[in-house]
């Protein structure tokens, strides 16, 4: 089960409180979860854990139908518990409901990995083998973005925005590949 939804809650608009009812979120939840009402597309992610009944966001509840403080009572709820173990995307089982929320917010995870490449931007393909993405354009930047992730890169590729391809063929240079 990669989610946790037993019991009901209360939200309160403009707040960061969640309060349970039936719930066990000591048990089944962590701070990083992501938390949303199950008729809602939108995802919070879960500051605190305080009780098992109990929980903080990291940002205040929105709902635009409703005013400030207003409360909504005996809610379902999603609470996200699997993610990814290199990169912390959420994780989605066969039995979940709103599969497609969790996915969207899986895919557009993803692609701000890939739009805001940096230093620490890259999938890891194997035991030390990866795709990196970055801005780097030299060699020796290239070697060095990559070795501060993993000392041992050979057979890695490093993919550069300005549309070059490099290959490590050592632990201590890589090659570009010819692109057209």
């Amino acid at each position: 089960m990669s989610m946790y939804t037993t019991g009901s809650v209360t939200v309160t608009v403009a707040s960061q409180v969640v309060i349970g009812v039936g719930t066990d979120f000591v048990t089944y939840g962590d701070a990083g979860d992501l938390f949303k009402l199950t008729d809602e597309a939108v995802f919070y992610e879960v500051a605190a854990i305080s009780t098992a009944t109990y929980l903080t966001l990291n940002s205040k509840y929105q709902n635009s139908n409703y005013a400030s403080d207003v409360s909504l009572s005996g809610m379902s709820f999603q609470l996200v518990t699997e993610y990814t173990p290199n990169k912390n995307y959420p994780e989605m089982g066969s039995n979940d409901s709103n599969f497609a929320h969790i996915f969207s917010r899986a895919i557009r995870m993803v692609d701000s990995d890939l739009k805001n490449p940096k230093a620490d931007s890259y999938f890891q393909m194997g035991s030390h083998q990866y795709l990196f993405f970055g801005t780097e354009i030299t060699e020796s930047n290239i070697v060095a973005a990559a070795t501060s992730v993993d000392a041992s890169v050979v057979g890695s590729m490093y993919l550069s925005t300005i549309g070059k391809a490099w290959i490590f063929d050592s632990d201590s240079t890589a090659t570009t590949l010819k692109t057209n």
